[in-house]
Protein backbone atom coordinates (compact mmCIF):
# COMPACT_ATOMS: atom_id res chain seq x y z
CA UNK A 1 0.00 0.00 0.00
CA UNK A 2 2.85 2.79 0.98
CA UNK A 3 4.38 1.73 -2.52
CA UNK A 4 1.07 2.40 -4.37
CA UNK A 5 0.60 5.46 -2.58
CA UNK A 6 3.89 6.51 -3.12
CA UNK A 7 4.01 5.43 -6.96
CA UNK A 8 0.37 7.40 -7.00
CA UNK A 9 2.26 10.92 -5.50
CA UNK A 10 5.04 10.06 -8.26
CA UNK A 11 2.93 9.73 -11.46
CA UNK A 12 0.71 13.29 -9.59
CA UNK A 13 3.72 14.84 -9.98
CA UNK A 14 4.84 13.97 -13.11
CA UNK A 15 1.56 14.60 -14.66
CA UNK A 16 0.66 17.84 -13.48
CA UNK A 17 3.18 19.37 -15.80
CA UNK A 18 2.06 17.70 -18.85
CA UNK A 19 -1.35 18.62 -18.32
CA UNK A 20 -0.50 22.53 -17.71
CA UNK A 21 1.47 21.78 -21.16
CA UNK A 22 -1.87 20.25 -22.68
CA UNK A 23 -4.16 23.22 -21.68
CA UNK A 24 -1.28 25.67 -22.95
CA UNK A 25 -1.77 23.68 -26.40
CA UNK A 26 -5.47 23.79 -26.58
CA UNK A 27 -5.34 27.46 -25.53
CA UNK A 28 -3.17 28.19 -28.58
CA UNK A 29 -5.40 25.84 -31.03
CA UNK A 30 -8.23 27.96 -29.15
CA UNK A 31 -7.03 31.31 -30.09
CA UNK A 32 -6.27 30.46 -33.85
CA UNK A 33 -9.81 29.48 -34.30
CA UNK A 34 -11.02 32.51 -32.53
CA UNK A 35 -8.71 34.68 -34.97
CA UNK A 36 -10.63 33.30 -37.59
CA UNK A 37 -14.35 33.53 -35.74
CA UNK A 38 -14.44 29.29 -36.35
CA UNK A 39 -16.11 29.57 -32.70
CA UNK A 40 -17.53 26.47 -32.13
CA UNK A 41 -13.94 25.04 -32.63
CA UNK A 42 -12.56 27.31 -30.83
CA UNK A 43 -15.06 26.36 -27.39
CA UNK A 44 -14.18 22.74 -27.85
CA UNK A 45 -10.47 23.50 -27.28
CA UNK A 46 -11.58 26.12 -24.54
CA UNK A 47 -13.20 24.44 -22.54
CA UNK A 48 -11.07 21.06 -22.87
CA UNK A 49 -7.61 23.70 -21.94
CA UNK A 50 -9.98 25.34 -18.85
CA UNK A 51 -11.09 21.91 -17.35
CA UNK A 52 -7.49 20.72 -17.62
CA UNK A 53 -6.23 23.88 -16.20
CA UNK A 54 -8.57 25.30 -14.05
CA UNK A 55 -6.19 28.39 -12.97
CA UNK A 56 -5.98 29.34 -17.14
CA UNK A 57 -7.48 33.13 -17.02
CA UNK A 58 -7.15 33.59 -20.84
CA UNK A 59 -9.40 29.81 -21.47
CA UNK A 60 -12.04 31.05 -19.81
CA UNK A 61 -11.55 34.98 -20.76
CA UNK A 62 -11.63 33.45 -24.50
CA UNK A 63 -14.45 31.33 -23.98
CA UNK A 64 -16.56 34.33 -23.19
CA UNK A 65 -15.46 36.21 -26.14
CA UNK A 66 -17.08 33.36 -27.97
CA UNK A 67 -19.95 32.64 -25.96
CA UNK A 68 -20.71 36.56 -26.43
CA UNK A 69 -19.92 36.59 -30.16
CA UNK A 70 -22.44 33.70 -30.41
CA UNK A 71 -25.28 35.77 -28.50
CA UNK A 72 -25.07 32.75 -25.84
CA UNK A 73 -25.04 35.75 -23.08
CA UNK A 74 -25.45 33.41 -20.13
CA UNK A 75 -23.09 31.18 -20.72
CA UNK A 76 -20.85 34.23 -21.60
CA UNK A 77 -21.04 35.70 -18.41
CA UNK A 78 -20.10 32.75 -16.20
CA UNK A 79 -16.87 32.52 -18.27
CA UNK A 80 -16.12 36.32 -17.69
CA UNK A 81 -16.58 36.11 -13.82
CA UNK A 82 -14.22 32.58 -13.91
CA UNK A 83 -11.65 35.34 -15.40
CA UNK A 84 -11.97 37.74 -13.34
CA UNK A 85 -11.84 35.60 -10.50
CA UNK A 86 -8.54 34.51 -11.16
CA UNK A 87 -7.69 38.14 -12.17
CA UNK A 88 -9.49 40.93 -10.95
CA UNK A 89 -7.69 43.51 -12.91
CA UNK A 90 -8.11 42.33 -16.56
CA UNK A 91 -9.80 44.93 -18.29
CA UNK A 92 -11.01 43.51 -20.84
CA UNK A 93 -13.23 40.57 -18.67
CA UNK A 94 -14.58 44.48 -16.71
CA UNK A 95 -15.47 45.45 -20.45
CA UNK A 96 -17.04 42.68 -21.77
CA UNK A 97 -19.12 42.07 -17.94
CA UNK A 98 -19.80 45.85 -18.41
CA UNK A 99 -21.64 44.97 -21.93
CA UNK A 100 -23.65 42.19 -20.37
CA UNK A 101 -25.00 44.23 -17.60
CA UNK A 102 -26.12 46.99 -20.41
CA UNK A 103 -27.62 44.25 -22.75
CA UNK A 104 -29.53 43.17 -19.09
CA UNK A 105 -30.48 46.91 -19.07
CA UNK A 106 -28.68 46.64 -15.39
CA UNK A 107 -27.71 50.32 -15.76
CA UNK A 108 -25.95 51.48 -12.37
CA UNK A 109 -24.02 48.18 -12.78
CA UNK A 110 -22.94 48.62 -16.71
CA UNK A 111 -22.45 52.23 -15.47
CA UNK A 112 -19.83 51.64 -12.61
CA UNK A 113 -18.41 48.83 -14.79
CA UNK A 114 -17.65 51.49 -17.74
CA UNK A 115 -16.87 54.42 -15.39
CA UNK A 116 -14.35 52.32 -13.74
CA UNK A 117 -12.68 51.39 -17.17
CA UNK A 118 -12.67 55.20 -18.14
CA UNK A 119 -10.63 56.30 -15.28
CA UNK A 120 -7.76 54.22 -16.98
CA UNK A 121 -6.14 53.95 -20.31
CA UNK A 122 -8.45 53.25 -22.94
CA UNK A 123 -9.39 49.28 -23.59
CA UNK A 124 -12.48 49.71 -26.42
CA UNK A 125 -15.22 51.79 -26.83
CA UNK A 126 -16.28 51.84 -23.28
CA UNK A 127 -17.17 55.50 -23.53
CA UNK A 128 -19.34 54.72 -26.03
CA UNK A 129 -21.35 52.22 -24.35
CA UNK A 130 -21.23 54.74 -20.87
CA UNK A 131 -22.90 57.31 -23.02
CA UNK A 132 -25.52 54.81 -24.30
CA UNK A 133 -25.87 53.52 -20.42
CA UNK A 134 -26.54 57.18 -19.48
CA UNK A 135 -28.84 58.35 -21.88
CA UNK A 136 -31.06 54.92 -21.08
CA UNK A 137 -30.99 55.88 -18.16
CA UNK A 138 -32.35 59.62 -19.24
CA UNK A 139 -28.73 61.29 -17.32
CA UNK A 140 -27.90 63.70 -20.45
CA UNK A 141 -25.49 65.30 -19.48
CA UNK A 142 -22.76 62.85 -18.28
CA UNK A 143 -23.91 61.38 -21.51
CA UNK A 144 -22.55 63.91 -23.46
CA UNK A 145 -19.63 64.28 -22.01
CA UNK A 146 -19.06 60.44 -22.61
CA UNK A 147 -20.32 60.56 -26.20
CA UNK A 148 -17.81 63.56 -26.87
CA UNK A 149 -14.63 61.88 -25.21
CA UNK A 150 -16.12 58.63 -27.21
CA UNK A 151 -15.66 60.50 -30.76
CA UNK A 152 -12.48 62.62 -29.57
CA UNK A 153 -10.81 58.54 -29.13
CA UNK A 154 -12.22 57.21 -32.13
CA UNK A 155 -13.16 59.60 -34.68
CA UNK A 156 -13.87 57.04 -37.23
CA UNK A 157 -16.94 55.53 -35.24
CA UNK A 158 -19.99 56.60 -36.72
CA UNK A 159 -21.90 55.23 -33.65
CA UNK A 160 -20.37 57.55 -31.85
CA UNK A 161 -21.51 60.71 -33.47
CA UNK A 162 -25.15 59.11 -33.80
CA UNK A 163 -25.89 58.40 -30.82
CA UNK A 164 -24.71 61.88 -29.43
CA UNK A 165 -27.03 63.55 -32.07
CA UNK A 166 -29.87 61.97 -30.02
CA UNK A 167 -28.68 63.08 -26.72
CA UNK A 168 -28.45 66.49 -28.16
CA UNK A 169 -32.34 65.88 -29.71
CA UNK A 170 -33.18 64.77 -26.61
CA UNK A 171 -31.64 67.75 -24.81
CA UNK A 172 -32.86 70.57 -27.31
CA UNK A 173 -29.98 71.25 -28.43
CA UNK A 174 -30.79 70.95 -31.89
CA UNK A 175 -28.05 73.10 -33.99
CA UNK A 176 -25.63 70.35 -32.58
CA UNK A 177 -28.07 67.26 -33.12
CA UNK A 178 -28.02 68.90 -36.51
CA UNK A 179 -24.17 68.85 -36.86
CA UNK A 180 -23.60 65.55 -35.15
CA UNK A 181 -26.39 63.41 -37.37
CA UNK A 182 -24.43 65.24 -40.66
CA UNK A 183 -20.78 64.03 -38.95
CA UNK A 184 -22.24 60.52 -38.52
CA UNK A 185 -23.37 59.95 -42.08
CA UNK A 186 -19.88 62.05 -43.26
CA UNK A 187 -18.21 58.77 -41.62
CA UNK A 188 -20.71 55.84 -42.44
CA UNK A 189 -20.26 57.37 -46.25
CA UNK A 190 -16.09 56.67 -45.94
CA UNK A 191 -16.67 53.28 -44.65
CA UNK A 192 -18.49 52.32 -47.01
CA UNK A 193 -16.08 54.17 -49.55
CA UNK A 194 -13.08 51.77 -48.20
CA UNK A 195 -15.06 48.69 -49.06
CA UNK A 196 -16.05 49.89 -52.86
CA UNK A 197 -11.73 50.65 -52.65
CA UNK A 198 -10.99 47.40 -51.49
CA UNK A 199 -13.25 45.38 -54.13
CA UNK A 200 -12.00 47.81 -56.96
CA UNK A 201 -8.47 47.22 -55.81
CA UNK A 202 -8.99 43.51 -55.77
CA UNK A 203 -10.52 43.74 -59.50
CA UNK A 204 -7.51 45.60 -61.06
CA UNK A 205 -5.19 42.99 -58.93
CA UNK A 206 -7.09 39.96 -61.06
CA UNK A 207 -7.13 41.05 -64.10
CA UNK A 208 -5.42 44.85 -65.38
CA UNK A 209 -1.09 44.96 -66.26
CA UNK A 210 -0.09 44.21 -62.58
CA UNK A 211 1.93 47.23 -62.59
CA UNK A 212 -0.94 49.21 -63.61
CA UNK A 213 -3.16 47.55 -61.01
CA UNK A 214 -0.92 48.29 -57.71
CA UNK A 215 -0.35 51.81 -59.31
CA UNK A 216 -4.65 51.85 -59.15
CA UNK A 217 -4.43 50.51 -55.38
CA UNK A 218 -1.90 53.06 -54.20
CA UNK A 219 -4.12 55.37 -55.13
CA UNK A 220 -7.00 54.13 -53.37
CA UNK A 221 -5.48 52.67 -50.23
CA UNK A 222 -2.13 53.98 -49.45
CA UNK A 223 -2.93 56.84 -47.20
CA UNK A 224 -2.95 57.38 -43.41
CA UNK A 225 -5.74 54.82 -42.26
CA UNK A 226 -4.11 52.30 -40.97
CA UNK A 227 -7.07 49.39 -41.87
CA UNK A 228 -6.97 50.50 -45.72
CA UNK A 229 -3.27 49.94 -45.39
CA UNK A 230 -3.44 46.33 -43.83
CA UNK A 231 -6.20 45.46 -46.37
CA UNK A 232 -3.63 46.69 -49.21
CA UNK A 233 -0.66 45.00 -48.23
CA UNK A 234 -3.08 41.63 -47.61
CA UNK A 235 -4.50 41.89 -51.05
CA UNK A 236 -0.84 42.07 -52.64
CA UNK A 237 0.27 39.31 -50.67
CA UNK A 238 -2.66 36.95 -51.40
CA UNK A 239 -1.31 37.03 -54.90
CA UNK A 240 2.50 36.47 -53.80
CA UNK A 241 3.37 40.36 -54.58
CA UNK A 242 5.38 40.10 -51.57
CA UNK A 243 8.00 43.26 -51.95
CA UNK A 244 5.44 45.60 -52.62
CA UNK A 245 3.03 44.42 -49.82
CA UNK A 246 6.20 45.14 -47.20
CA UNK A 247 5.51 49.52 -47.69
CA UNK A 248 1.88 49.30 -46.79
CA UNK A 249 2.29 46.96 -44.24
CA UNK A 250 5.21 49.00 -42.42
CA UNK A 251 3.41 52.27 -43.23
CA UNK A 252 0.33 50.48 -41.17
CA UNK A 253 2.69 48.83 -38.16
CA UNK A 254 4.75 52.98 -37.92
CA UNK A 255 0.54 53.75 -37.56
CA UNK A 256 -1.11 52.12 -35.28
CA UNK A 257 2.33 50.46 -33.23
CA UNK A 258 -0.16 48.55 -30.57
CA UNK A 259 -1.85 46.96 -33.45
CA UNK A 260 -1.01 42.86 -33.89
CA UNK A 261 -1.77 42.38 -37.56
CA UNK A 262 0.45 44.99 -39.49
CA UNK A 263 3.28 43.74 -37.22
CA UNK A 264 2.47 39.85 -37.88
CA UNK A 265 2.28 40.54 -41.57
CA UNK A 266 5.12 42.92 -41.74
CA UNK A 267 6.91 40.00 -40.37
CA UNK A 268 5.29 37.21 -42.28
CA UNK A 269 6.35 38.89 -45.72
CA UNK A 270 9.65 39.40 -45.06
CA UNK A 271 9.73 35.77 -43.94
CA UNK A 272 8.19 34.79 -47.42
CA UNK A 273 10.96 36.90 -48.72
CA UNK A 274 13.47 35.14 -46.85
CA UNK A 275 14.83 38.16 -45.33
CA UNK A 276 14.89 36.58 -41.74
CA UNK A 277 16.86 40.03 -40.39
CA UNK A 278 14.29 42.46 -41.41
CA UNK A 279 11.19 39.54 -39.89
CA UNK A 280 12.79 39.63 -36.47
CA UNK A 281 11.99 43.01 -35.15
CA UNK A 282 8.09 42.72 -36.40
CA UNK A 283 7.44 38.98 -35.15
CA UNK A 284 9.44 40.24 -31.89
CA UNK A 285 6.56 42.97 -31.61
CA UNK A 286 3.98 40.48 -32.41
CA UNK A 287 4.63 37.92 -30.32
CA UNK A 288 4.86 40.89 -27.26
CA UNK A 289 1.34 41.39 -28.73
CA UNK A 290 -0.10 37.88 -28.87
CA UNK A 291 2.61 35.53 -27.02
CA UNK A 292 -0.83 33.11 -27.04
CA UNK A 293 -0.78 32.90 -30.73
CA UNK A 294 0.81 30.06 -31.94
CA UNK A 295 1.28 31.26 -35.90
CA UNK A 296 3.38 34.03 -34.46
CA UNK A 297 5.62 32.42 -31.96
CA UNK A 298 6.04 29.65 -34.57
CA UNK A 299 6.92 31.76 -37.01
CA UNK A 300 9.30 33.85 -34.81
CA UNK A 301 11.26 30.58 -33.62
CA UNK A 302 11.67 29.89 -37.31
CA UNK A 303 13.07 33.35 -37.94
CA UNK A 304 15.75 33.04 -35.06
CA UNK A 305 16.27 29.35 -36.31
CA UNK A 306 17.18 30.53 -39.84
CA UNK A 307 19.05 33.25 -38.60
CA UNK A 308 21.00 30.59 -36.04
CA UNK A 309 20.46 32.64 -32.97
CA UNK A 310 20.11 29.31 -31.13
CA UNK A 311 20.13 31.12 -27.73
CA UNK A 312 16.67 32.96 -28.57
CA UNK A 313 15.32 30.20 -31.07
CA UNK A 314 14.95 27.18 -28.18
CA UNK A 315 12.77 28.79 -25.57
CA UNK A 316 10.17 29.97 -28.75
CA UNK A 317 10.16 26.94 -30.31
CA UNK A 318 9.45 25.24 -27.03
CA UNK A 319 7.14 27.52 -26.39
CA UNK A 320 5.56 26.89 -29.91
CA UNK A 321 5.56 23.53 -29.38
CA UNK A 322 3.96 23.43 -25.88
CA UNK A 323 1.24 25.95 -28.03
CA UNK A 324 0.37 23.16 -30.72
CA UNK A 325 2.57 19.78 -29.96
CA UNK A 326 1.32 17.99 -33.32
CA UNK A 327 2.81 20.32 -35.14
CA UNK A 328 4.99 18.46 -37.10
CA UNK A 329 7.44 21.53 -38.66
CA UNK A 330 8.25 22.70 -34.81
CA UNK A 331 8.65 19.68 -33.63
CA UNK A 332 11.01 18.97 -36.27
CA UNK A 333 12.89 22.29 -35.68
CA UNK A 334 12.59 21.81 -32.14
CA UNK A 335 14.93 18.23 -32.31
CA UNK A 336 17.46 20.13 -34.53
CA UNK A 337 17.78 23.07 -32.57
CA UNK A 338 18.38 21.08 -29.31
CA UNK A 339 20.96 19.09 -30.99
CA UNK A 340 22.65 21.61 -32.16
CA UNK A 341 22.65 23.27 -28.57
CA UNK A 342 23.05 20.22 -27.01
CA UNK A 343 26.43 20.35 -29.26
CA UNK A 344 27.12 23.73 -27.80
CA UNK A 345 27.50 22.94 -24.47
CA UNK A 346 29.81 20.01 -25.56
CA UNK A 347 32.01 22.35 -26.75
CA UNK A 348 32.30 24.17 -23.68
CA UNK A 349 32.65 21.02 -21.65
CA UNK A 350 29.07 20.99 -19.81
CA UNK A 351 28.15 17.36 -20.45
CA UNK A 352 25.15 17.05 -18.32
CA UNK A 353 23.69 20.10 -19.76
CA UNK A 354 24.42 18.67 -23.27
CA UNK A 355 23.22 15.05 -22.19
CA UNK A 356 20.16 16.50 -21.00
CA UNK A 357 18.90 18.20 -24.24
CA UNK A 358 19.89 15.00 -25.98
CA UNK A 359 17.23 13.40 -23.98
CA UNK A 360 15.18 15.86 -24.82
CA UNK A 361 15.44 15.83 -28.22
CA UNK A 362 14.95 11.91 -28.27
CA UNK A 363 12.13 12.01 -26.14
CA UNK A 364 10.04 13.73 -28.92
CA UNK A 365 11.65 11.87 -32.35
CA UNK A 366 9.91 8.75 -29.98
CA UNK A 367 7.10 10.77 -29.71
CA UNK A 368 7.09 11.32 -33.31
CA UNK A 369 7.72 7.80 -34.15
CA UNK A 370 4.96 7.04 -32.15
CA UNK A 371 2.43 9.13 -34.11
Amino acid sequence: MLWVAGFLLLLLSVCHPLRAEDAQALLGQGLAHLEHARYEAAIERLERAARLDPTLTLAHYDLGVCYFAQGRFEAARHAFQAAQHLNPRHRFTAYYLARLDLLNDNLDSAIRGFRDLAGGEPVADEFYYLGSAYFRKGELEPAIRSLQKAVELKPADSRAYFLLARVYQKAGREIEAKRQFALSEQVRSADQQKARDMIACNVALDSQNRDLALARCRELLDGSDSAKLVSLGMAMAQRQLYAPAIEPFRKAAMLDPDNFEPHYNLGLTYFRLKNYPAARGPLQTAVGLRPEYFDAVALLASTLFALGDDENALPHLRHAHRLNPADEKIKSLLVQELTVTARHFENTGDRPQAASLLEEARSLQTEAARN
